[in-house]
C-alpha cells in the first residue's frame, strides 16, 4: 500500500511505458509516470498532480507497483544506499 514514508520512482519499464502513446494505461496512470521521473514522496507526488484526487493516488502506486512500473523505497534505506554507492535514480529522458 501506499505510504506517506516512502519514496516513489518509475523503473526502467515505467521509463519506456511513459514514452509509448500507446501503452494502453489509463491517463491517470500515465500522468503520474510522468510526474515520477525523479524519486518523489506521496506528499510530492499529490502537489505534482494537483488536478487528480489525492484519495487515488496510493492505490494508483499500488498498482503500479505491482505492475513492476514504479517502485518504493523506506528513506532510510536511500541514505544508506546512498552511503554504499549502489542507488543511481532512474534518468529523466530528455524532451522534444
Amino acid at each position: 500500500m501506499a505510504s506517506m514514508q516512502r519514496i516513489y520512482q518509475r523503473t526502467a519499464a515505467g521509463s519506456r511505458a511513459c514514452q509509448r502513446l500507446a501503452c494502453g494505461l489509463p491517463a491517470g496512470y500515465r500522468r503520474l509516470l510522468q510526474c515520477l521521473g525523479e524519486p518523489a514522496t506521496l506528499q510530492l507526488v499529490a502537489q505534482r498532480l494537483a488536478g487528480y484526487s489525492a484519495c487515488d493516488l496510493p492505490s494508483w502506486l499500488n498498482a503500479l507497483e505491482k505492475m513492476g512500473l514504479v517502485e518504493s523505497v523506506a528513506p532510510e534505506w536511500v541514505e544508506e544506499l546512498l552511503a554504499l554507492g549502489c542507488y543511481e535514480p532512474e534518468p529523466v529522458p530528455a524532451q522534444g
